[in-house]
């Protein structure tokens, strides 16, 4: 806290969760983010955001036999254009 108050620019994101990642578990953080990583926009001084339930995932956590890397590959490239529709 006391270093984002040292720099003209800085900025601290409170996330009112357990665990230590935000991204993906709220909107407001995860657009935090992604408007940050792709605009330099830093939130506004005093932000804080809540822990969202997330619906469970649908994507298996291990690949299936046999899957290529190519596959896999698809995969990443698919969940990062869906990053850009968050903002």
């Amino acid at each position: 806290m006391a270093l984002s108050r040292e720099l003209d620019n800085g900025r601290l994101l409170t996330f009112e969760a357990e665990g230590h990642t935000a991204f993906g578990r709220s909107a407001c953080a995860t657009d935090a983010v992604t408007a940050y990583l792709v605009a330099l926009k830093v939130p506004k001084r005093g932000t804080s955001c809540a822990d969202e339930t997330q619906p469970p995932s649908s994507t298996p956590t291990v690949a299936p036999p046999g899957t290529t890397l190519s596959e896999l590959r698809n995969g990443v490239s698919d969940r990062v254009e869906r990053i850009g529709t968050l903002r």
